[in-house]
């Protein structure tokens, strides 16, 4: 289908990375599965949003929300499919009878979708401001961009885990969406960019709907990412980048720093820092784990006992996390406020923590451990990203995101002209907003 400018340029630079990055994406998708496996919690999670209940496989699945966005897809469709190679006047009056009709139909679908399946999703408006007062501030390309950013962000991830069946399942549908909003992002800008301005009086009552069809579609969004389902998104990226990161270590055991605010051509051998980092600090995983009342375990009985079965490593611990601190400074500015916490917790709350000569474990010390796990694969990601030499990031590396930079669609559009006007206008935008008011 086609797409505008930006999309297109998106599409041709996520080829480049697949082909640049196949083997750690590969690697991940492969480590995704064990996962899975592994953690059946996770699965059921994704078995809910695919709308097959857990209980009961044997059940016909579930109509949920992603439905819903198929069948705003086919409205989206319907929307301009008669508009055919139909010039000015006679565009701008199809737009105006039949696409208006249309767009009013997405809006209602989405005002609905958002209303049964996330009822309790605050409306986020300004006092004494009427939802169609709202719409008039709507600019189409910066709502759709919003749109956009939200659907990225789940397709790709499920893009990612859909070696599971039911993942699948989601982002397939996800991927039909995004296609059809593509599309009639497309769609809708080239037929706008056909009127000359003395036809935008005519075409004011589909501005209208299409803005208030945007900004309930952008607050179905905004519900779907707030909801259960946004969650297990933010879970299941969290899991995504750290397996990414181990996977691209695997791949890459010692970088070269070629950016950031470091000497150039330091060598970080970040194998050897993981293998370090994860042999320090099993013991003391493993006793948290047990300790946590979040993790759905109890405290155990003897804390005192379990205090000195952490202490007993501080020897290995201090040793080995002194050496890890040592190994990434050397691609890690001294300044990052990244490393800058991780260095500290190390340094201020764990291992003065376990040089006690009594005491027993307590929160601080808990957090103190999941911190720094949390800092160490984001300090650890900064290496890779300072490893690369056009700046990649590491979402992007392991498949979660593709970026494209203003810079980049400017020297895109210099080389392809024929994209340029697929954009909607921001002047036939700005111009009905005014005829509105």
């Amino acid at each position: 289908m086609a797409m505008i400018a930006d999309e297109v340029l998106k599409a041709m630079k996520c080829k480049e990375l697949e082909t640049k990055y196949g083997n750690v994406r590969k690697g991940l998708r492969m480590s995704l599965v064990a996962f899975l496996k592994d953690n059946p919690s996770y699965e059921k999670l994704i078995d809910g949003v695919a709308g097959i209940d857990p209980a009961d496989k044997k059940t016909e699945a579930r109509r949920n929300f992603l439905d819903e966005l198929g069948e705003i897809s086919k409205l989206m469709d319907d929307a301009f499919n008669k508009l055919g190679d139909s010039e000015e006047g006679a565009l701008a009056h199809k737009l105006t009878t039949v696409s208006a009709i249309y767009m009013e139909r997405i809006g209602q679908t989405c005002l609905e979708a958002k209303t049964n399946y996330f009822p309790m999703h605050k409306e986020k408006f300004a006092m004494y401001v009427s939802e169609d007062q709202e719409a008039k501030s709507i600019v189409p390309r910066t709502t759709l961009k919003t749109i956009k950013n939200y659907l990225d962000k789940w397709f790709f991830l499920m893009q990612q885990y859909s070696v599971n069946a039911k993942a699948k399942i989601i982002y397939t549908k996800l991927n039909d969406f995004r296609d059809k909003l593509h599309h009639f992002e497309y769609v809708m800008g080239k037929s706008i960019n056909k009127l000359q301005r003395e036809y935008i009086k005519e075409i004011i009552p589909f501005m209208k709907d299409t803005k208030l069809a945007l900004l309930r579609m952008r607050k179905f969004f905004e519900a779907i990412d707030a909801s259960a389902f946004g969650k297990m998104i933010s879970a299941l990226t969290d899991i995504a980048m750290e397996n990414g990161t181990r996977v691209y270590v695997k791949y890459n055991a010692v970088l070269t720093i070629v950016t950031g605010n470091v000497r150039k051509g330091s060598v970080i051998p970040v194998q050897t820092i993981v293998d370090k980092y994860d042999n320090v600090m099993f013991p003391i995983r493993q006793t948290v784990a047990e300790l946590d009342t979040k993790l759905g375990g109890s405290r155990a009985k003897d804390t005192a006992k379990a205090f000195w079965d952490i202490a007993s490593q501080i020897t290995s611990f201090r040793d080995g996390m002194y050496s890890v601190i040592d190994e990434f400074s050397k691609g890690i500015s001294p300044s990052d406020e990244d490393f800058k916490f991780f260095t500290h917790t190390a340094q201020a709350v764990i291992i003065p923590y376990m040089n006690q000569t009594k005491g027993e474990v307590n929160n601080t010390f808990l957090s103190g451990v999941k911190n720094l796990d949390t800092f160490f694969w984001k300090i650890m990601t900064k290496a890779i990203e300072n490893s690369q030499e056009k700046g990649e990031k590491m979402d992007e590396i392991v498949g979660l995101a593709v970026r494209v930079t203003q810079k980049e669609l400017e020297s895109f559009l210099a080389e392809n002209k024929e994209l340029a006007d697929d954009h909607l206008a921001d002047e036939i935008e700005n111009a009905s907003s005014s005829s509105e008011k």
